[in-house]
């Protein structure tokens, strides 16, 4: 099961941790702001949501230094902001194991920044929407993981505009939800399926070449290490660079080496992580 923090507010904030629950994620801690009592609540509460859920909850200021060695402590999967009011420290992001992502009430990269549903009726247009994205130091600039486009009609308040981009927000986390939580198992199957048809091919010409290529596997928990010759198969150092960058973006320690020989190239990859969710699952395609 994954494990996610969840900074969140307003309808979108609501809407979204609920979608959260629905899927079963684990929300080891939902960080969400005290109600201004000099400010019109018309919206949901996401403290009201957490706590029906037995959530723990946290109401700070800023996210402080306090708060990032709590968030660090409970070491998530996933971060995730809907509709959070402060922008979040790379620190923060960098505490998520598999990624951080925000949902944003724009088609972005139009109206990054506050208030984009009154930004893009001020300015006249037709449609909005939500989007999902990867988060980075800089706002509402990262990977776009997928976007809802809602119609804004001549007559709409803002209001109304913005209960279609709670329903857009809704829809796009719901559908990419199921992805994003795949993409660990994906990247394993994957991996594991290019070291067997690099051993495979290697053993075809294992008679007319002094060495072939070989995926070692021990029996028992990692590390384990995973060599790469090259001969005539001039993709195997990009293969073997490209399984390197799969291992460390899902934050496996991974070293890669390489060795020259009289007639090959070998490249060869040391994971000396003493355990990790994706080596286990690599393990279990390559045995």
């Amino acid at each position: 099961m994954a494990r996610a923090v969840v900074f969140a507010y307003h309808d979108v904030g609501v809407r979204c941790l609920s979608v959260l629950l629905a899927a079963g994620v684990e929300v080891a801690l939902v960080v969400t702001h005290r109600d201004n009592p000099e400010e019109n609540i018309w919206f949901g509460s996401v403290e009201r949501l957490a706590r029906e859920h037995g959530l723990e909850v946290a109401t700070p200021g800023t996210p402080d230094d306090e708060l990032l060695s709590r968030v660090e402590a409970l070491a998530p999967d996933f971060l995730f902001s809907f509709y959070y009011r402060h922008m979040l420290p790379p620190a923060f992001l960098a505490a998520a194991r598999r990624g951080a992502f925000n949902v944003h009430g724009s088609l972005l990269p139009r109206y990054r920044g506050r208030v984009p549903v009154n930004w893009a009726i001020l300015r006249g247009e037709r449609e909005t929407g939500a989007t999902l994205h990867e988060m980075v130091g800089k706002p509402d600039a990262g990977r776009i993981v997928d976007q809802m486009a809602v119609p804004i009609l001549p007559d709409d308040m803002a209001l109304e505009v913005f209960r279609k981009v709670t329903v857009a927000a809704e829809v796009v986390l719901h559908r990419s939800l199921p992805r994003l939580l795949d993409e660990l198992a994906i990247a394993a199957q994957e991996a594991g399926k290019a070291i067997l048809e690099v051993v495979r091919r290697g053993f075809e010409v294992e008679a007319k070449h002094d060495a072939s290529p070989v995926a070692h596997a021990r029996s028992g928990a990692p590390p384990f290490w995973i060599s790469y010759c090259q001969w005539d198969y001039f993709d195997l150092p990009k293969q073997a660079r490209d399984f390197t960058a799969t291992l460390k973006k899902n934050f496996v320690s991974v070293q890669l080496f390489y060795i020259p020989s009289e007639s090959h190239i070998s490249e060869v990859l040391s994971l000396v992580q003493e355990h990790s969710q994706l080596v286990d699952m690599i393990l279990g395609v390559v045995r």
